[in-house]
Order: structure tokens, then C-alpha cells, then sequence
């Protein structure tokens, strides 16, 4: 067996983290599952050709039972498989979540003391420089995710986040360090080091990724992390034969369901943007509707969908949130809606080939369990950051686009939908 042939294992924060770093292992000849099953984290039934990510739904949980689960996951990988594995962490763009405690969990799971550290996404325009993280390089809690209702970022010092739920060393891995070269970044990490520890890399650009997955990449004594663009520098040196990221289209569309649960700035904008077409029903469903007692406002917005002859039709749980509500009983609320519609298309024409968009990892994990999925195949890029997948139902398929809710202009909602659908 050669390297590029040896067992990968990806775990993910929330559900969109875990297909658009998933996506970018796949290879010629190796396919991507993101299981979904808490109890069964990973097909151990399934050959190494199967690039296998868990999406772990640790991002709004308290650091002990995130630590719990996270490192329950790993530990039930045989040390036999762990010692020739390649592990990836995957982390939130805008460092949310238990950073730190998952990385924790992660390395003694693994049983590997060093890990490495690469929240940077230049496609994306979000580069890491001094320690800090950049979105069009300003400090990321100068930008609009200082505004977050839910998850305001408040700091863009990576070891200010991951210290506050690791007691791990943690040290800066120099921008000057990763351009001298691949060898140079060997020779920087202490790897004999009894103590765990955590470096944080400078990365600017793909190239200065490109270094360092070349150095860290082939060995299996280090816990790789950071975002999708890591994922994608790791992939050349990991995966054989793995075809160009570029943009695909999904198979069209007969209808296409838009649920956007995200509370970011940005999603709100692309909804807006998205009412200024004709030929899209949209519709705001208030989070009160769903937590209180607004019930027949939510039966009344329920029924507008249902009645709604478009073919794509748009829900968005609307601004109004605030610290105190769950943010998981929120999109499940706006999931069950979502999918009264697409259980009624299915109804009408059980061989329509039915597309989803979901904006924001609670969303597209709600809609995934309330229609019953199996897992997700991630197949596609449509453009960085935004996957697309199918969607494993008990009894059929459908097309899944999931999107983070800060990435993309105005118009990205409403061109993936115009990409999507048969008559677009």
C-alpha cells in the first residue's frame, strides 16, 4: 500500500465544515462520506479508498462535552489504524467553536503530540499573518463576525482562541519559516517534544499552504487543522491522481428549495437579493413563530410555501435572534418546513430530481435529519467554499449545495440557483 493509498479520517466541527473540506480529498479513485450518525462516527466496513469525515456538531456544545465526543470519535479507530492514518481537523473560518479543546482531544486520542495549525483560506480572502487572523486583511473581529448574534468573534489572536480551552503549549510558526522552505519548517517543530503542542502557521497565499502540507503532509505523527485550503494543500500530498478543484455543476434540477438559517450579515443580503426575482417565492419565517406561541403565524407561513407554484422557493429564518435562544431549535423548526415542500414535490412527481441549498451548518444538519439522510456524498466545487453533494435518503437522492453563511456576494444565493435548476 502507498501513502497516497493509506486511510484518511477528517472531523469537522458542523456539517457544511465537514462536506467543503471533505470535497477536496477526493481522488480518482477514492469517494467521500461525511457519515452523520453520532453513535457510528465512522463505516469501518468500508475499503481506504473511502475518504471518511464525521461531522462532530461540537461548535455550540460546552468544551467538556465537545472534548467528550470529539475524542470518543477518534478513540474508536483501532491503534492499527491510527498509527498509518492521515487525520485532519477541520476548524471554523472565523474561529468559532472549541478550537482548542477539539485539537486537545484530538492529539491524545491519536496518541501524537504535535499539531499544526492553518486557519487560512486566501481564496477565500481569509490569510493568517503575526498570529492573526485576516478576512481582506483586516482583523477578522473588526469585520461584520464581530456582529454575529450567536457567535460574535471577538478576538483575531489564533492563540488567544485556542488557549482558551487548551492548556497546551502553543507557538507561532513564522511566515519567514514557511517561505525559507520545506526544510526549514521541519527543522523548526520540536518533534521529539514530551509536552504537547500546538503551532499556529503564518500563511498568506496557496504557495506558502503548498510549503507547508509539502512538509508536515507525509508524516503521520502530526495532527494537521485549519480550513478547507489546508485541506486542499494536504490533498496533493495525501491523495493520488486527485483532479483539479474546479468549478462543476450539479445535474439540473426539477424544483430547488433554498433554506437559509444562517445569522450572518451576509445571508441576509443574498436573501434580499434573492426576493428581487419573479420567478423565486420567498418567504421570512420570525424565530418566535418556532419558539413561542406564534403558532398559527408559523402554520400560515407553512401554507404559503405549500401553496407556492415557483420552482424554487426560499425560507429564511429571519434576524431577530438573540444570545438566549437555540440556535439548533431554530433551524430545526425552519428544517421542518423545508421539508414539508420537498416531501410534496416528491408526492407530485416521485421521479423529479429535487435540489437543496442550505446556508449555515445548524441549517443544513437540521434539514439533513429531519428528511432522514443516510449521509452525505460530497461530489463537486462550485466555486471555494461551496460544495455540492447528494444527499443519501432512505429511499432516494437529492442534491444538496451547502454554504457557510458569510462566504459569497449578494447574488451568489441566486446564481447557484439559477446553476441549479432545469429551466435556469
Amino acid at each position: 500500500m502507498t501513502d497516497t493509498e493509506l486511510p484518511i479520517f477528517v472531523v469537522a466541527d458542523d456539517l457544511t465544515g465537514a462536506i467543503d473540506t471533505g470535497i477536496y480529498f477526493r481522488g480518482a479513485s477514492r469517494r467521500v462520506r461525511v457519515g452523520l450518525d453520532k453513535s457510528r462516527p465512522w463505516n469501518l466496513g468500508l475499503p481506504t479508498s473511502f475518504i471518511q469525515v464525521y461531522d462532530s456538531e461540537t461548535r455550540i456544545l460546552n468544551p467538556s462535552k465537545a472534548r467528550e465526543q470529539v475524542f470518543s470519535s477518534v478513540s474508536r479507530l483501532m491503534p492499527s489504524v491510527l498509527t498509518r492514518a492521515y487525520i485532519y481537523k477541520k476548524v471554523d473560518a472565523a474561529l468559532r467553536g472549541n478550537i482548542g479543546v477539539e485539537i486537545e482531544a484530538m492529539l491524545e486520542a491519536s496518541k501524537r503530540n504535535i499539531a499544526v495549525l492553518a486557519p487560512a483560506f486566501p481564496t477565500t480572502q481569509r490569510t493568517v499573518i503575526d498570529g492573526q487572523l485576516l478576512l481582506h486583511g483586516m482583523p477578522i473581529h473588526e469585520t461584520e463576525f464581530s456582529k454575529d448574534p450567536l457567535h460574535p468573534i471577538l478576538t483575531s489572536d489564533i492563540a488567544t482562541v485556542v488557549s482558551r480551552t487548551s492548556s497546551y503549549a502553543v507557538q507561532r510558526l513564522p511566515l519567514s519559516t514557511i517561505r525559507a522552505g520545506i526544510d526549514a519548517i521541519r527543522d523548526f517543530l520540536i518533534w521529539d517534544s514530551p509536552i504537547p503542542r500546538i503551532y499556529i502557521a503564518d500563511t498568506e497565499s496557496d504557495p506558502d499552504l503548498a510549503l507547508l502540507a509539502s512538509a508536515v503532509g507525509p508524516s503521520r505523527s502530526v495532527l494537521s487543522c485549519g480550513s478547507g485550503g489546508f485541506a486542499n494543500a494536504l490533498a496533493t500530498v495525501w491523495v493520488a491522481n486527485r483532479p483539479m478543484a474546479d468549478v462543476s455543476l450539479p445535474p439540473k434540477c426539477d424544483k430547488v428549495l433554498i433554506a437559509i438559517g444562517s445569522a450572518h450579515p451576509s445571508s441576509h443580503r443574498q436573501f434580499a437579493h434573492l426576493q428581487g426575482h419573479r420567478n423565486i417565492y420567498t418567504t421570512r419565517v420570525s424565530p418566535e413563530a418556532i419558539i413561542g406561541d406564534a403558532t398559527p403565524l408559523l402554520e400560515s407561513v407553512t401554507r404559503g410555501i405549500l401553496a407556492a407554484n415557483e420552482s424554487i422557493v426560499a425560507v429564511m429564518l429571519g434576524d431577530e435572534r438573540v444570545m438566549s435562544q437555540d440556535p439548533k431549535r431554530l433551524t430545526a423548526g425552519l428544517a421542518r418546513i423545508s421539508r414539508k415542500k420537498v416531501a410534496q414535490w416528491l408526492q407530485q412527481d416521485p421521479e423529479s430530481r429535487i435540489g437543496v441549498m442550505a446556508t449555515g451548518g445548524d441549517t443544513v444538519r437540521s434539514l439533513a435529519e429531519e428528511l432522514g439522510a443516510v449521509a452525505v456524498w460530497p461530489q463537486g466545487v462550485l466555486m471555494p467554499g461551496i460544495p455540492w453533494s447528494t444527499m443519501e435518503l432512505p429511499d432516494t437522492n437529492i442534491v444538496l449545495v451547502s454554504k457557510a453563511g458569510s462566504f459569497g456576494s449578494e447574488d451568489t444565493v441566486a446564481s447557484i440557483a439559477r446553476w441549479m435548476i432545469a429551466s435556469g
